[in-house]
Protein backbone atom coordinates (compact mmCIF):
# COMPACT_ATOMS: atom_id res chain seq x y z
CA UNK A 1 0.00 0.00 0.00
CA UNK A 2 3.11 2.86 0.73
CA UNK A 3 4.16 1.70 -2.89
CA UNK A 4 0.55 2.49 -4.51
CA UNK A 5 0.52 5.82 -2.40
CA UNK A 6 4.22 6.67 -3.75
CA UNK A 7 3.30 5.57 -7.28
CA UNK A 8 0.23 8.27 -6.81
CA UNK A 9 1.95 10.75 -5.54
CA UNK A 10 4.43 10.67 -8.21
CA UNK A 11 1.85 10.22 -11.28
CA UNK A 12 0.27 13.33 -9.89
CA UNK A 13 3.20 15.33 -9.72
CA UNK A 14 3.81 14.44 -13.53
CA UNK A 15 0.01 15.60 -14.03
CA UNK A 16 1.13 18.96 -12.60
CA UNK A 17 3.97 19.60 -14.47
CA UNK A 18 2.23 19.01 -18.25
CA UNK A 19 -1.10 20.62 -17.10
CA UNK A 20 -1.98 24.21 -18.63
CA UNK A 21 -3.79 25.68 -15.96
CA UNK A 22 -5.38 28.19 -18.03
CA UNK A 23 -7.07 25.30 -19.37
CA UNK A 24 -10.48 24.53 -17.29
CA UNK A 25 -10.08 20.91 -19.43
CA UNK A 26 -7.10 19.97 -18.19
CA UNK A 27 -7.51 21.50 -14.40
CA UNK A 28 -10.49 18.67 -14.26
CA UNK A 29 -8.25 16.27 -15.43
CA UNK A 30 -6.02 16.45 -11.86
CA UNK A 31 -9.53 15.52 -10.06
CA UNK A 32 -10.59 11.66 -9.16
CA UNK A 33 -12.15 9.96 -11.70
CA UNK A 34 -15.45 9.88 -10.12
CA UNK A 35 -15.15 13.63 -9.78
CA UNK A 36 -14.18 14.28 -13.52
CA UNK A 37 -17.45 12.26 -14.25
CA UNK A 38 -19.85 14.13 -12.38
CA UNK A 39 -18.77 16.93 -13.27
CA UNK A 40 -19.19 16.47 -17.22
CA UNK A 41 -22.63 14.59 -16.87
CA UNK A 42 -25.49 17.39 -17.48
CA UNK A 43 -27.59 15.70 -15.16
CA UNK A 44 -27.90 13.83 -11.35
CA UNK A 45 -26.09 10.38 -12.24
CA UNK A 46 -27.87 7.50 -10.52
CA UNK A 47 -26.28 6.16 -6.18
CA UNK A 48 -27.65 2.71 -7.28
CA UNK A 49 -25.69 0.08 -8.29
CA UNK A 50 -27.48 -3.17 -9.36
CA UNK A 51 -24.99 -5.60 -11.03
CA UNK A 52 -26.49 -9.32 -11.94
CA UNK A 53 -25.06 -12.58 -12.32
CA UNK A 54 -21.76 -11.18 -10.47
CA UNK A 55 -19.01 -13.79 -10.16
CA UNK A 56 -16.03 -12.89 -8.54
CA UNK A 57 -13.27 -15.37 -8.20
CA UNK A 58 -9.63 -15.05 -6.00
CA UNK A 59 -6.85 -13.21 -7.25
CA UNK A 60 -5.41 -15.91 -9.11
CA UNK A 61 -8.60 -17.17 -10.18
CA UNK A 62 -8.25 -20.81 -8.23
CA UNK A 63 -11.42 -20.58 -6.63
CA UNK A 64 -14.77 -19.19 -7.37
CA UNK A 65 -16.17 -16.94 -4.33
CA UNK A 66 -19.49 -15.52 -5.60
CA UNK A 67 -20.94 -17.33 -8.33
CA UNK A 68 -23.55 -15.74 -10.48
CA UNK A 69 -25.05 -13.91 -7.84
CA UNK A 70 -26.63 -9.62 -7.72
CA UNK A 71 -24.34 -7.03 -6.14
CA UNK A 72 -26.53 -4.41 -4.88
CA UNK A 73 -25.74 -1.21 -3.00
CA UNK A 74 -28.73 0.82 -2.55
CA UNK A 75 -28.30 4.92 -1.64
CA UNK A 76 -29.22 6.21 1.46
CA UNK A 77 -28.91 2.96 3.39
CA UNK A 78 -26.36 1.42 5.47
CA UNK A 79 -25.39 -2.42 4.57
CA UNK A 80 -23.62 -4.89 6.24
CA UNK A 81 -21.60 -7.63 4.65
CA UNK A 82 -21.34 -11.13 6.69
CA UNK A 83 -19.41 -13.90 5.99
CA UNK A 84 -17.10 -16.50 7.36
CA UNK A 85 -12.74 -16.13 7.03
CA UNK A 86 -11.14 -16.44 3.77
CA UNK A 87 -15.17 -15.61 2.07
CA UNK A 88 -14.14 -12.87 0.04
CA UNK A 89 -15.41 -9.88 2.20
CA UNK A 90 -12.09 -7.38 2.19
CA UNK A 91 -10.97 -8.85 -1.70
CA UNK A 92 -14.70 -7.46 -3.03
CA UNK A 93 -13.74 -3.80 -1.34
CA UNK A 94 -10.76 -4.29 -2.72
CA UNK A 95 -11.85 -4.65 -6.07
CA UNK A 96 -14.35 -2.18 -5.48
CA UNK A 97 -11.87 0.14 -4.60
CA UNK A 98 -9.18 -0.60 -7.16
CA UNK A 99 -11.89 -0.53 -10.57
CA UNK A 100 -11.49 -4.36 -10.71
CA UNK A 101 -15.59 -4.82 -11.09
CA UNK A 102 -16.08 -3.19 -14.51
CA UNK A 103 -19.81 -2.88 -14.09
CA UNK A 104 -19.25 -1.23 -10.86
CA UNK A 105 -20.14 2.68 -11.46
CA UNK A 106 -17.06 5.28 -11.38
CA UNK A 107 -18.77 8.18 -10.99
CA UNK A 108 -19.17 6.75 -7.44
CA UNK A 109 -17.07 7.96 -4.73
CA UNK A 110 -15.75 4.64 -2.89
CA UNK A 111 -13.15 5.17 0.70
CA UNK A 112 -12.00 2.65 1.87
CA UNK A 113 -11.32 2.87 6.05
CA UNK A 114 -8.05 0.65 5.76
CA UNK A 115 -5.54 -0.22 8.80
CA UNK A 116 -2.99 2.87 8.40
CA UNK A 117 0.92 1.29 8.22
CA UNK A 118 3.35 2.55 10.37
CA UNK A 119 4.60 5.98 7.66
CA UNK A 120 1.21 6.85 8.10
CA UNK A 121 1.08 6.89 12.07
CA UNK A 122 3.54 10.25 12.38
CA UNK A 123 0.85 12.79 12.04
CA UNK A 124 -1.93 14.13 14.66
CA UNK A 125 -5.52 11.84 15.30
CA UNK A 126 -7.24 15.14 13.20
CA UNK A 127 -4.92 16.09 10.57
CA UNK A 128 -5.13 12.52 9.34
CA UNK A 129 -8.80 12.76 9.44
CA UNK A 130 -8.69 15.48 7.57
CA UNK A 131 -6.03 14.59 5.12
CA UNK A 132 -8.18 11.70 3.75
CA UNK A 133 -10.27 13.87 1.72
CA UNK A 134 -8.56 12.97 -1.65
CA UNK A 135 -10.59 15.71 -3.87
CA UNK A 136 -10.05 18.15 -1.18
CA UNK A 137 -5.99 17.64 -1.24
CA UNK A 138 -6.07 17.99 -5.26
CA UNK A 139 -8.64 21.20 -4.73
CA UNK A 140 -6.48 23.20 -2.55
CA UNK A 141 -3.19 21.95 -4.06
CA UNK A 142 -4.88 23.40 -7.58
CA UNK A 143 -5.43 26.60 -5.88
CA UNK A 144 -1.97 26.98 -4.66
CA UNK A 145 -0.74 26.73 -7.96
CA UNK A 146 -3.06 28.73 -9.57
CA UNK A 147 -2.75 31.84 -6.74
CA UNK A 148 1.49 31.06 -7.57
CA UNK A 149 0.86 31.57 -10.98
CA UNK A 150 -1.30 34.66 -10.52
CA UNK A 151 2.13 36.17 -8.87
CA UNK A 152 4.14 35.44 -12.31
CA UNK A 153 6.04 39.10 -13.45
CA UNK A 154 4.32 40.45 -16.87
CA UNK A 155 1.65 37.73 -17.24
CA UNK A 156 -0.26 38.28 -20.15
CA UNK A 157 -3.77 39.34 -19.53
CA UNK A 158 -5.54 36.69 -21.50
CA UNK A 159 -3.85 34.13 -19.09
CA UNK A 160 -4.41 36.17 -16.00
CA UNK A 161 -8.26 35.84 -17.20
CA UNK A 162 -8.31 32.42 -18.05
CA UNK A 163 -6.11 31.63 -14.56
CA UNK A 164 -8.56 33.71 -12.01
CA UNK A 165 -11.90 32.13 -13.47
CA UNK A 166 -10.22 28.71 -12.78
CA UNK A 167 -9.29 29.87 -9.12
CA UNK A 168 -13.11 31.00 -9.00
CA UNK A 169 -14.26 27.87 -10.25
CA UNK A 170 -12.07 25.82 -8.13
CA UNK A 171 -12.30 28.11 -4.75
CA UNK A 172 -16.49 27.27 -5.74
CA UNK A 173 -16.16 23.57 -5.94
CA UNK A 174 -13.79 23.98 -2.40
CA UNK A 175 -16.55 25.76 -0.48
CA UNK A 176 -19.58 23.68 -2.29
CA UNK A 177 -17.63 20.61 -0.84
CA UNK A 178 -16.99 22.19 3.12
CA UNK A 179 -13.52 22.58 2.34
CA UNK A 180 -12.91 25.12 4.37
CA UNK A 181 -14.13 24.17 7.69
CA UNK A 182 -12.88 20.20 7.09
CA UNK A 183 -11.16 20.60 10.75
CA UNK A 184 -14.32 21.53 12.07
CA UNK A 185 -16.26 18.77 10.52
CA UNK A 186 -13.44 16.30 11.85
CA UNK A 187 -13.44 17.62 15.45
CA UNK A 188 -17.54 16.83 15.62
CA UNK A 189 -16.74 13.39 14.59
CA UNK A 190 -14.27 12.62 16.37
CA UNK A 191 -15.37 13.68 19.62
CA UNK A 192 -18.23 11.51 18.88
CA UNK A 193 -15.97 9.10 18.62
CA UNK A 194 -14.64 9.55 22.06
CA UNK A 195 -11.88 12.06 20.93
CA UNK A 196 -11.09 15.33 23.36
CA UNK A 197 -9.27 17.98 22.10
CA UNK A 198 -6.10 16.26 23.54
CA UNK A 199 -6.90 13.36 22.21
CA UNK A 200 -7.28 14.50 18.78
CA UNK A 201 -3.65 16.92 19.06
CA UNK A 202 -1.92 13.25 19.61
CA UNK A 203 -0.29 11.02 17.30
CA UNK A 204 -1.83 8.62 15.56
CA UNK A 205 0.98 6.31 16.68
Amino acid sequence: MAERAERERAELDKLFAKTDFTKRDEVIQLFPIHKRLQLASRKPLSKHVLIELFTMKTPFGDKVLLDNTDLVVEPHKRQGLIGPNCSGKTLLFHNILNGNIPEFPKHLHVHHCKELEEHEMHDTVINTVVKSNEYRNILLRVEQKLKELLTTPDLEAVKAAALKQNLEFVTGQINAHGGRNAEEKAAKMLRVLGFDDVGQKKLVK
